[in-house]
């Protein structure tokens, strides 16, 4: 990825990054959190730090901005179902506690051409922004999101295992910005393949057909 690549030219070495999450393809991601390994005495002390970061933000496309760099925390003793102790050491994926999806749509007749990059225009029929809530809804709590997720089967085929399908979304919320403009935000622990647009999707053709939720 384009981060991978500056940070390789920066320390003259290949250097991957582990993310937090993925996103889509067309999809945009603020607040993403990353980590990447150092050798001793790359990164010395804060300054270089601020500065690796400054250096970063010129060199990253303008689409890419790279904010509140840090040294991870250090590593955790946890105690074992034995009663032994192991040390951790701090990993983006494991330590990540939520993530939230936000997904913006426009029940007017015309949107704004501005918006066209941040907001899905619901242009082919009526939505029925009460049901879409009620819908919505149905989503919180623990449930079985196998039918919302895609490539399952292959995924399982490929890594000769089960996937287990079982996650829990913690809230959902419809937002109303604006006349006709809409915010839906999800917020869980972690999310299957493609399975928040397809929630949405089934939720907007629930709403939009009449359908019972």
């Amino acid at each position: 990825g384009e981060v991978e690549k500056i940070l390789s030219m920066r320390f003259n070495r290949t250097v991957r990054i582990v993310g937090a999450g993925r996103t889509d393809a067309g999809v945009h991601a603020r607040g993403s959190a990353f980590h990447f390994d150092c050798f001793k005495g790359e990164l010395l002390d804060d300054s270089s730090i601020q500065h690796l970061q400054h250096s970063m933000n010129r060199m990253l496309q303008k689409e890419i901005i790279v904010w509140n760099l840090q040294q991870a925390p250090l590593a955790t003793i946890h105690t074992t179902s034995n009663g032994t102790t192991a040390t951790f050491p701090w990993h983006v994926i494991y330590y990540s506690q939520r993530k939230l999806y936000s997904y913006r749509i426009c029940t007017s007749p015309a949107m704004d051409p501005l918006e066209r990059y941040t907001r899905h225009h619901v242009d082919w029929g009526n939505v029925n922004i009460s049901l879409l809530n009620e819908t919505l809804h149905k989503f919180e709590g623990t449930h079985d999101f196998r039918a919302f997720s895609g490539a399952v089967e292959q995924k399982q085929k490929k890594e000769q295992k089960s996937v287990n399908t079982v996650r829990t979304v913690y809230q959902v919320s419809l937002v109303e910005e604006s006349q006709g403009l809409y915010r839906i935000d999800i917020l869980l622990k972690g999310a299957l393949y493609k399975m928040i647009r397809n929630m949405v999707g089934t939720a907007i053709d629930v709403a939009r057909e009449g359908m019972s939720p």
